[in-house]
């Protein structure tokens, strides 16, 4: 794609001809729709159209780089689709270090009944002012490792506690089974 220039951009937007074939010294009319480049809505026609929405929709790891920097700017998890924020790192140990949010790669999600898993933590494992304030956000653990992650939203911060995931399933089942 030739490098746009104002002036060009203004002509060719007057007088409805594509930019591309302009820059390449052709007379071709354009269509309708325009591609956007930037902030600019850029006219074109058929073939550079097609072109450039080719090339705009092609994998390309520059994009997913750009994509990844920018959300974990943000603390955001990295993986395609997901929404979810990042465990801090300074809570997992350096071989598992990922910039997941711990549901995708190294990490699995839990076996367990998530939803009864997280209200034992909330009920026996905190104490009572804890309780009162406290979001359940998620539960993660590696299985080769037998380290579990608890993940709790407070008003003003998060925090992730890890547990030995066996010891954690022994005292659920101590306590639900009776």
């Amino acid at each position: 794609m030739p490098r746009m220039t104002k002036d060009n951009l203004k002509y060719c937007l007057d007088s409805n001809r594509c930019l591309d074939c302009y820059a390449e010294l052709k007379d071709t009319k354009a269509l309708p729709e325009s591609q956007q480049r930037g902030k600019w809505k850029v006219p074109c026609c058929r073939k550079h159209f097609n072109e450039y929405k080719r090339k705009m929709s092609e994998r390309n790891h520059r994009k997913y780089e750009r994509r990844s920097q920018a959300k974990q700017r943000l603390g955001l998890c990295v993986y395609s689709g997901c929404h979810n924020r990042l465990i801090p790192r300074e809570y997992i140990p350096p071989r598992l270090r990922k910039t997941a949010c711990g549901l995708h790669g190294t990490f699995k999600p839990s076996r367990m009944n998530r939803i009864a898993m997280g209200k034992f933590v909330v009920d026996h494992c905190l104490t009572a002012e804890e309780r009162k304030r406290v979001k359940l956000r998620n539960i993660i653990y590696e299985p080769s490792e037998g380290l579990a992650f608890v993940g709790l939203q407070y008003p003003t911060y998060y925090q992730t506690q890890g547990w030995s995931a066996s010891e954690l399933r022994r005292l659920y089942d101590v306590i639900y089974s009776k």
